[in-house]
This record gives structure tokens, sequence and C-alpha cells, in this order.
């Protein structure tokens, strides 16, 4: 199970998702939340731990949980970089605006909420880069864009409705 959140003048944004493997399909899903959501993915949520029963065709059921926390810029700092992506949400395309404190290597990747690479990019010796990334071939939904550095990395979440 992942967790993620960013939570801005009292809006609760936090995301966590749930990904099934073994039993038999077609499975159910009950989240603890307020919203009791019934999918894979929980959404709009505050800062807590978060619970999630998973059963399957057979009525066999799992549970686990996650933790969605506050995500902060103190990172920025340790890693001398700044990172941007607008517009938040996008109909498709993005604009990625990076700098850094020096010339840097890094690796961009846009990821799906169970983690799977999308799209990745490298790039070498740069201090800065503003590129459009086209995600219009994306479904609608929720994904994360990640900068890769030596020192670290650093994600943003974007989403995609058209």
């Amino acid at each position: 199970m992942t967790g993620d959140t960013l939570q801005l003048l009292g809006i609760d944004d936090g995301v966590t998702s749930v990904n099934v493997t073994g039993g038999s399909g077609p499975y159910t899903y009950l989240w603890n939340d307020p919203g009791a959501q019934t999918d894979s993915v929980a959404t709009g949520l505050s800062v807590g731990t978060y619970s999630v029963t998973v059963t399957d065709a057979n009525g066999c059921t799992a549970s686990g949980s996650a933790q969605v926390e506050i995500f902060d810029r103190i990172g920025e700092l340790d890693l001398g970089l700044s990172f941007e992506v607008y517009p938040n949400p996008t109909n498709g395309v993005v604009t990625l605006a990076i700098e850094f404190s020096r010339h840097m290597d890094f690796n961009v990747q846009v990821r799906n909420l169970v983690g799977e690479i999308l799209l990745v990019s490298s790039y070498s010796g740069n201090s800065s880069l503003r590129e459009d990334l086209n995600l219009g071939e994306l479904p609608n939904g929720v994904y994360f864009i990640s900068v890769y550095t030596e020192k670290g990395s650093l994600n943003r979440r974007i989403v995609v409705s058209r």
C-alpha cells in the first residue's frame, strides 16, 4: 500500500492505494475513511492511518494499512532543487519547471498510483529545465512525476482529467 498527501489551506488531498496479488478476482475493497470508499484507490484523505479490507471472489479477506502524511517542501532545501509541475489538474500537457543550485545529472519519471513507471527521461549536466510533457495518452487519474538526483528524489502529484 502507498500513501501520499498534500495539505494546503486545510484542503485534504491525500491518496492511498492497494495492489492485490493472489486470491481470485474480482476483488471488493472497503476503506475505513469517513466516506467508506470501495475502490482500490482512496482519495480526498486527511493525514492519518487508513486500513482497507479486500475480499476476493471466494470470500477470503485480507487487510492492510497505510499512513498518509503531510507533504512538505523541506527536502527541496536538502537537495538544492526546486520542482514545479503545472497546470494541475491537466487535460494532457504539463510544464516541468526544475531548478538546481548547481549543474546536475537527473532523471524524470512518471508513475501511476501502483508505482508502475510509465515514462523515464534522463538529463545530464543541467542546472535548470523548463519542458512540456504530454500526458494526453494516459487515462484520467492520479500520477506522480518524480525527479531523481544523486542526492535523492522529489515527487509531485498530478491529476489528468479531461
